[in-house]
């Protein structure tokens, strides 16, 4: 078995070596994992969604990441020094006989065996995936069977906002990575079915104190990525209104829909 460095397991691209800082010829034709954008703090905060995983292969002095083995080293290596006090008088084979077992014992329990159960961050568990350190064999509860038929209703009905802030981000780089064309589907008929709704909000005039309300309330239930659409709902409504009076000259194109120029 080979071994390799925390840069190595870690780093974005798994055809880059950080030691010797160079990519390796399987990935000269393009990067087919690209870098993330780690100055984008909606990146970071989306990766904190913790992904079950199993270890393929056991993972050497990594018993520090599971408190049930961490506590397992412990309680040995507090029986192994109470062993060496009451034992002072055995003969000196013995004691090195107990003494190796005891350290053997506290070494297995400094390690995390194969097939061991983990709940790493997505950016872990995203990274150890690709370079089959791990396998995630289910996707979070969040995303299960009976979410994925509730995906389609309205914001103000079904509050993904609870299940995840980043709801969709993740779920759709879950199923790019596991290959779920399935939940990613679902994902994108989920988006659009609300996306739709909360644009019909977004353009509605606001008349009074108890509309204003309503409509902070019907935010509050919504997504990072569904708020921004609703902000910019608000925005475009504001905008036409204001050229259909004369009061603005040109509305701006919506960046979705900006197309290169033609040369």
């Amino acid at each position: 078995m080979s071994y390799s460095t925390s840069q190595d397991v870690f780093s974005e691209d798994p055809n880059y070596s950080s030691v010797s800082g160079t990519q390796s010829s399987a990935a000269a034709g393009g990067g087919k994992y690209s870098r993330k954008d780690y100055w984008d703090l909606d990146q970071i905060l989306q990766d904190e969604q913790l992904i079950d995983c199993r270890l393929i292969d056991t993972a050497y002095g990594l018993g520090w990441m599971n408190s049930q083995a961490a506590e397992v080293h412990s309680y040995q290596q507090q029986q192994q020094q109470q062993s060496e006090g009451d034992d002072e008088n055995m003969s000196q084979a013995e004691n090195n006989d107990r003494a190796s077992t005891g350290q053997s014992g506290a070494a297995d329990g400094n390690h995390l065996p194969a097939d061991c159960k983990l709940s790493l961050p997505m950016w872990i568990a995203e990274g150890l995936y690709l370079r089959r350190f791990v396998e995630i064999e289910e996707v979070p509860s969040i995303f299960n069977a009976k979410m994925q038929g509730l995906m389609t209703l309205e914001a103000s009905v079904m509050r993904l906002d609870q299940k995840s802030f980043y709801y969709f981000e993740i779920g759709m780089r879950l199923a790019a990575l596991l290959g779920l064309h399935s939940l990613m589907e679902r994902l994108l008929k989920g988006m659009f079915e609300r996306a739709r709704n909360i644009f019909d909000v977004a353009q509605t005039q606001i008349v009074g104190a108890d509309q204003e309300k309503k409509m902070q309330v019907l935010m509050d239930f919504m997504t990072r990525s569904e708020r921004e659409m609703f902000h910019q709902g608000v925005m475009v409504a504001a905008e036409y209104e204001l050229f259909r009076k004369g009061e603005l000259s040109k509305v701006r194109q919506s960046a979705v829909h900006i197309a290169p120029r033609r040369e």
